[in-house]
């Protein structure tokens, strides 16, 4: 017997392993945004595809490198447009992938509120 702590529960009830240290569940996502460094034109703003997307971040793929730290603006909307702004993230990690493009995984500057969140998924 130890006397270590018990695992604390994410917000599904799942344990959080070390190597799973996500703060809220993630869902798949079907959007496909625009993105751009804050402060750039946004005429040279570029596509991407949502890996994930929870209250908290955003997984997204892309075809460049982007800098962890970095704030982008990424340009979500739905197809009914019961969703549809800008919304600042700040990039937490970039990693190249096998196929040439980057997963990069970003933080929200604010969190998502469960309507928004909703209609992102297409569940409200």
């Amino acid at each position: 017997m130890t006397n270590e702590a018990p695992l604390s529960t994410e917000r599904s009830d799942r344990a959080i392993l070390p190597a799973d240290r996500r703060d809220a569940e993630r869902h798949p996502c079907t959007l496909q945004p625009f993105w751009h460094i804050a402060g750039a034109n946004q005429v040279d703003a570029a596509r991407a595809t949502i890996r994930d997307v929870s209250a908290t971040g955003i997984g997204l793929r892309v075809q460049q490198s982007v800098k962890p730290g970095t704030v982008l603006v990424i340009t979500l909307q739905t197809q009914d447009q019961r969703f549809s702004r800008p919304l600042p993230v700040r990039v937490m990690h970039a990693t190249r992938q096998a196929e040439g493009d980057w997963l990069v995984g970003c933080r929200f500057v604010r969190v998502l509120s469960v309507h928004d969140l909703r209609a992102l998924l297409g569940d409200d």
